[in-house]
């Protein structure tokens, strides 16, 4: 590796689980990291402290427009039969590709002005695999650059090649039983030019291929092997930087490094064998590589700077605080650098802002229980506590004092009052309800003999007026 990268930070242990994704907001200032213990990490990119650790709840926050309002979570696309494994948005043709199993589904926005909301994504197409086996499955999605200006959907399959994506009905495959250079595919990327492709396979090597109007070029087809001592082929990522490297994960703790321009190879030493490199992520000059093994997880941040502003740090630490992701997120993409201050001044003094219906449903319980308590049902009997006297002597033990006694008894009476008065008013709102219900039912009859005799006898009332009156003639039977 360049000799110029220096590791900035380490944090160790702060995630129970395997790492899964991992993200860095686009001014570059926060690091967020996932991991199988359905917990979130937010990371300071700079230093590698902990900001927060999220825990996920029902409901989130809008956050395009700063607003701190919940909304309620529900999938903005029908669910898939099968484990979603790659994803790519294309944001400047608004489409969103979902590799799910050995297919994909593709979905276009057609109003880019609005936010994307759930009922604005149209089903473009859906793109079949070329076998309905583990060979077929969608391990890499990209949109890539043309000539023209638009991009086309690359699909690449674990060991059936890929098929590119131009329009509806528009598909090229590109075969590895009837093509050569074609490799299998764990995980893709773009390099940092967009003029080539770079993917991890499965055979414990890094290939590029140039890319073309049809997307990648066999001829062109660059293979570098790498020494991984794993015995099976595992999907680890893959990264470009700016500076013209690609890196690579491994089942091992390295990370094989290759120069883009010269070809060279070298490897990175991140953990001990047992780790197996899970996350990469790249922003400027930073590298960030994440890694789990049985024991634990580990994040590095490399860096190429020349000057570093503390000596490497290791970070093992709990987080400073803990939230809900509802109160994280919102204003996250308005105010990258000041949302947290925006929460705490929310929280400060530890109460809680209930929404408008939150508290038009405690106003309506709170008036409910008044009305029980100090009025009668109508028609209802008044509350009258039966007097009974005691078998025994014992009227009252010297357990208690006599003003816990008067607490015990007063706490009694109104439990019995309140079970009194909840027991007749449900009684009278059910009598109320079953004579109504009886009323309508005797309507139903009524009005079916109003419909059949009633109206019959008003028609003939109303013929033999209009015949003595001399309008309607009279008919001699």
């Amino acid at each position: 590796m360049n000799s110029s990268y220096t590791v900035t930070w380490k944090l160790v242990t702060e995630q129970a689980g395997l790492l899964t994704s991992l993200a860095i907001s686009p001014k570059g200032t926060r690091l967020v990291v996932a991991s199988e213990d359905r917990d979130i990490l937010l990371l300071d990119l700079c230093d590698g402290s902990v900001l927060m650790k999220l825990d996920f709840e029902k409901q989130f926050s809008d956050a395009v427009t700063g607003k701190k309002y919940k909304v309620t979570m529900s999938p903005f696309l029908p669910p898939f039969p099968q484990q979603i494994r790659s994803m790519a948005f294309d944001p400047s043709g608004h489409k969103l590709a979902i590799g799910y199993g050995t297919t994909v589904a593709l979905f276009h926005y057609p109003n880019p002005g609005h936010q994307y909301l759930h009922s604005g994504w149209k089903h473009l197409e859906t793109i079949t695999g070329p076998h309905n086996s583990e060979s077929g499955l969608v391990h890499a999605l990209l949109f890539y650059p043309t000539q023209s200006g638009s991009r086309k959907l690359l699909v690449g399959y674990a060991e059936s090649g890929w098929n590119i994506w131009s329009d509806v009905g528009f598909i090229k495959r590109v075969s590895s039983d009837s093509n050569r250079n074609v490799c299998r595919i764990g995980r893709a990327t773009i390099t940092s030019d967009e003029k080539s492709l770079a993917i991890s396979t499965l055979d414990h090597t890094i290939v590029t291929y140039a890319l073309g109007e049809d997307g990648p070029i066999l001829d062109s087809m660059k293979e570098f092997p790498y020494g991984d001592s794993a015995a099976y082929s595992p999907i680890v990522p893959i990264a470009s930087t700016p500076e013209g490297l690609t890196l690579s994960g491994t089942a091992c703790g390295e990370l094989p490094v290759i120069g883009e321009r010269d070809g060279d190879v070298s490897l990175l030493q991140h953990e001990d064998a047992q780790h197996v490199i899970r996350v990469i992520g790249v922003y400027e000059d930073k590298i960030i590589v994440g890694s789990s093994s049985w024991a634990d997880s580990v994040l590095k941040c490399y860096s190429t700077r020349t000057t570093i502003n503390n000596h490497t740090q290791s970070k093992n630490q709990f987080p400073p605080t803990h939230v809900t992701i509802t109160e994280a997120l919102a204003g996250w993409e308005s105010q990258d650098n000041q949302w947290i201050v925006a929460l705490v001044n929310d929280r400060k003094g530890g109460y809680i802002r209930w929404s408008k219906a939150s508290w038009a449903w405690a106003v309506t319980m709170t008036m409910l229980l008044v009305l029980v308590l100090w009025a009668e049902p109508p028609n209802g009997d008044s509350f009258d506590e039966a007097k009974k006297l005691s078998e025994g002597t014992d009227v009252i033990k010297p357990v208690f004092q006599r003003h816990e006694y008067w607490v015990i008894f007063g706490f009694r009476h109104f439990l019995k009052y309140l079970r009194f008065q909840c027991r007749a008013w449900i009684t009278s709102i059910v009598l109320v309800a079953y004579k109504f219900a009886m009323g309508i039912a005797r309507l139903i009859p009524e009005g079916g003999n109003f419909a059949v005799l009633g109206i019959g006898k008003w028609i003939c009332e109303r013929v033999q007026v209009y015949r003595d009156a001399g309008v309607c003639p009279r008919i001699e039977y």
